[in-house]
């Protein structure tokens, strides 16, 4: 019953992110559309980029507006998501109007500054369903995925604004309804302890892991490979953009379906080893997107920078949403953290429009910069590896060191269900279940190691298949299921007194 309510729980969440992204991506598109009729392409780029920048002051101000509706009551939170749905169907009304520039700005910043505070609600939601860390960018690329095939749909079988509209506008309602309706305890999704992964569904291996702090540098080395990375996509992106703007090209037909093949694609090739070798995947990816503006900037083919981008744009969304929750989980605030990504992608984009025009048009200064912008990713892309591997190892090393016995006088640390040290509750586990001396030695690699069962093999010098079989053994003798009830059942055992 437990797993099921897991699984209900992420699929919820999943569809969640689905209808986040088909309502946000949505809505821009269409934004840019009713745009076009009240200023020239330029004037879209410019505004395209404003209500992006607006939507990240909703995704920095979600963990202290979740805050102040903490202590209030179910009637109070959902009065104040009805208001906030009916003030943003109000402005989807006042944009697909042509109401004017004046008003379409100011009715697009209220509406994109409210789906940067539901955007970020609902990543965080997403970050603290997933039992199965994992799987997590899998989960994030079929999301991506989703959302952009919805909008696919959107664009392509409803050829009239006002219906866009509606669909739109319910997608936005939903999540709006999810997000302050309680739960059957009664709690809302805003109510829940800051810092206190894990909530639904996280398994006690993860609230193990929990206990990492990151420090501030290394989310802040995050932001800047973020930041650089942006400007390169933003860049390919307004380009297009202004090309859309102008009438020649429908950004919305078949091309846009590789942006779903290549979220997919990102997150199977993410997850690969607990996700050690995203950052480098994505390094590549940013290397062949930088050729492109290269490309672009010497006269090659628009079709072949469209292609460019939409493969390397989903890749780019899955990893920069991914990487910060990943932070989240080893973070102090999580509801900040855990959209964080998103933020600081739009911030860039408008800081681009501020300082350099937005780069709508590729020039000879704009590959300069390219070349630049490369080097100082690659700087910052290898020395955050790094970084994130010496972490990993230490936290291995001390996780193994808590399960082994200690010399020197020093105190063991305690278990605080059992009173036990931890070596003692260890030793006391292995000789009621009558584990055996390689048993032992698998239990305490799954229990101080996030790594998969492979590495594991590999780093006990035996194949993967004797590990599936030492475990289902101890799953037999504790009457468990599979690696991660084992792992449960562990945290939760009581020695016979």
């Amino acid at each position: 019953m437990k797993a099921n309510a897991k699984k209900e729980t992420i699929y919820v969440n999943i569809i969640m992110l689905v209808v986040f992204f088909f309502a946000f991506l949505g809505t821009e598109y269409l934004f840019d559309n009713c745009m076009m009729y009240v200023t020239d392409a330029s004037g879209v780029v410019r505004a395209q980029n404003q209500m992006l920048g607006v939507s990240a002051i909703g995704f920095l101000l979600y963990n202290w507006i979740s805050g102040f509706l903490a202590d209030k009551s179910p009637w109070v939170t959902g009065g104040t998501g009805l208001f906030a749905f009916g003030i943003g169907a109000g402005c989807m009304g006042c944009i697909i109007l042509h109401a004017g520039y004046v008003q379409m700005m100011i009715a697009g910043g209220v509406l994109f500054f409210l789906l940067g505070v539901v955007g970020a609600g609902v990543h965080y939601r997403m970050a603290y369903s997933v039992y199965d860390r994992a799987m997590l960018a899998r989960c994030v690329g079929f999301a991506y995925a989703g959302g952009i095939f919805l909008q696919f749909l959107n664009n392509n079988m409803i050829h009239e604004n006002h219906t866009q509209a509606v669909a739109l506008c319910a997608g936005t309602g939903y999540l709006l309804f999810v997000l302050c309706t309680p739960d059957r305890k009664g709690s809302l999704p805003c109510q829940e302890q800051e810092g206190g992964y894990p909530i639904v569904g996280q398994s006690q291996e993860a609230a193990v892991q929990k206990d990492i702090q990151y420090p501030v540098y290394v989310g802040i080395m995050l932001i800047g490979i973020v930041f650089l990375q942006t400007i390169v996509f933003t860049t390919l992106d307004n380009a297009v953009t202004a090309v859309h703007a102008s009438g020649d090209v429908d950004i919305g037909q078949w091309p846009r379906l590789l942006l779903a093949l290549s979220g997919i694609a990102a997150g199977f090739l993410y997850d690969i080893r607990g996700r050690r070798w995203m950052h480098m995947i994505m390094y590549c990816v940013t290397l062949l997107s930088t050729i492109c503006v290269i490309v672009i900037g010497f006269g090659g083919p628009f079709l072949l920078g469209l292609l460019v981008f939409y493969l390397s744009a989903g890749f780019f969304s899955v990893y920069f949403t991914v990487g910060f929750m990943d932070i989240s989980y080893h973070s102090a605030k999580p509801k900040l953290w855990a959209g964080l990504g998103r933020a600081v992608n739009n911030v860039c984009a408008l800081m681009i429009m501020t300082l350099a025009g937005g780069f709508a048009s590729v020039r000879y200064e704009v590959m300069i910069v390219a070349v630049i912008l490369f080097f100082l990713i690659s700087v910052l892309a290898f020395s955050y590896q790094n970084i994130l591997i010496g972490m990993e190892l230490r936290s291995m090393e001390a996780a193994a060191s808590a399960l082994m016995p200690q010399t020197g006088g020093a105190v063991e640390p305690e278990d605080k269900q059992t009173g036990l040290s931890t070596m003692d509750k260890f030793t006391a586990f292995g000789e009621q279940y009558s584990l055996t001396e390689r048993e032992r030695e698998v239990l305490r690699a799954l229990l101080s190691s996030g790594e998969n069962v492979q590495d594991i093999a590999h780093t006990l010098g035996i194949s993967r298949a004797a590990i599936y079989r030492h475990i289902s053994n101890m799953n037999e003798k504790t009457a468990t299921k599979a690696r991660m009830g084992l792992i449960q059942f562990y945290y939760g055992w009581n020695p016979e007194k």
